[in-house]
């Protein structure tokens, strides 16, 4: 495919139109994930902010009517939680028997995700500093304040300052980051793996999300909020002295607080957030741009040197174009723009060589582009990825 921006911005404009809701938030993809999902919602109202910041607002507001109340074990739900998924199975298509079947336990809206919170507050925080809408955000300040609690005294229960996970229902997500298949760990199957588990990239959205309440309280309501500056700083001076590994950072901790040293693109999320120490940056950014995780086509999710690695299947080492989206904001705040304009333009080549976005793709070691067996197209995320990069590339 050899198309204009202009040609690329229509396809990918398309393809979101098929997905965005009545109330004004994107679903997640299609066929198998065409429902509401917190997480992807959140990251598409990021992605969408320069085009048309209502995006944000309308997911804002749905997430905040739907935010946890109550603590259940069948929902995974908790005071504050923000949802993982909304609709309830049988209206979704493309599931395997096997997953419909475990579904049957689990109870709607489901709350199995420990990502979604502090992103919600990060939505938040950066959609006032985009929009000036201090009313809404006054409308919304009683759910920021609740999910600045759920980070608190439920996303950190053992009261170590890192948000960790582990799943209430036997039936749901084991893993509950953004990568949430039983795959998160490739050389060990999941019943292996000790819970809690505090995966590296929340670390960073819980230090973001602390500090931009923090200042948020003092520039609308006058009111400092030195207890969440502190955790703040507590979570960066500890998290560097946990996760970092000499030339990157631990793709997380397990249930005894062991370090699990993965080169994959989990990581690359710390950029944005401001948690990693100065001296770290370049070294690890060393590292992330090293061709086995950086390809061709964009940043694999796992190195393709993994035993483990596996280009066409799910996070053992296709590319996520919202994964590396992420990462390129990060880039360009770290001050590395030679890096994030080459991997923004990996990702347009990616798209011209497909001619479409699918939620991932595989990239051989060779550098051969091949389809993921699993991948959902459109994909909202993805398809907000790319817009957001041709947009403001031109």
């Amino acid at each position: 495919m050899n198309a204009t921006n202009g040609e690329m911005e229509k396809i990918l404009r398309d393809d979101l139109e098929k997905l965005k809701a009545p109330e004004g938030y994107f679903r997640a993809g299609l066929p198998k994930y065409n429902t509401l999902y917190g997480r992807d919602a959140l990251i598409v109202g990021w992605q969408m902010l320069t085009i048309d910041p209502q995006i944000a607002k309308n997911t804002l507001k749905i997430l905040a009517k739907l935010q946890g109340k109550k603590s259940k074990i069948k929902n995974e739900e908790e005071p504050g939680k923000i949802i993982h998924e909304y609709v309830k199975f049988w209206s979704r298509e493309g599931l395997t028997p096997k997953h419909l079947l475990s579904k049957l336990f689990l109870g709607y809206p489901y709350y199995g995700s420990a990502d979604s919170t502090p992103l919600f507050i990060i939505l938040a925080a950066f959609y006032f500093e985009k929009t000036g809408d201090a009313d809404f955000l006054k409308e919304i300040w009683p759910n920021i304040e609740a999910a600045v609690n759920w980070l608190r005294y439920f996303g950190d229960k053992d009261g170590d300052g890192f948000i960790e996970y582990k799943r209430k229902n036997p039936f749901g997500l084991y893993h509950q980051a953004w990568k949430d298949t039983p795959y998160l760990f490739p050389r060990q199957p999941p019943h292996k793996i000790s819970s809690p588990v505090a995966a590296v990239e929340i670390q960073g959205y819980a230090y973001l999300a602390y500090k931009k309440i923090a200042g948020l309280s003092k520039e609308i309501f006058g009111k400092p909020r030195k207890e969440l500056e502190q955790l703040a700083e507590n979570l960066k001076r500890n998290f560097d002295e946990k996760f970092w590994m000499g030339d990157f950072f631990a793709f997380c901790l397990d249930g005894e607080k062991r370090p699990h040293k993965i080169y994959a693109s989990n990581p690359g999320h710390l950029l944005f957030t401001g948690i990693i120490e100065k001296s770290r940056i370049p070294p690890f950014i060393e590292r992330l741009t090293q061709e086995d995780l950086w390809s061709p086509y964009g940043i694999r999710t796992l190195s393709s040197e993994d035993p483990s690695f596996k280009p066409d299947f799910r996070v053992q080492g296709p590319v996520f174009s919202h994964d590396n989206w992420i990462i390129i904001q990060g880039l360009k705040k770290a001050g590395y723009f030679t890096e994030a304009e080459e991997l923004s333009s990996n990702l347009i080549k990616a798209f011209q060589c497909m001619g479409f976005m699918p939620e991932c793709f595989g990239v051989k070691k060779t550098g051969e582009i091949i389809p993921e067996k699993m991948a959902c197209c459109p994909q909202a995320w993805s398809s907000a990825a790319l817009l957001d990069l041709i947009i403001n590339n031109k």
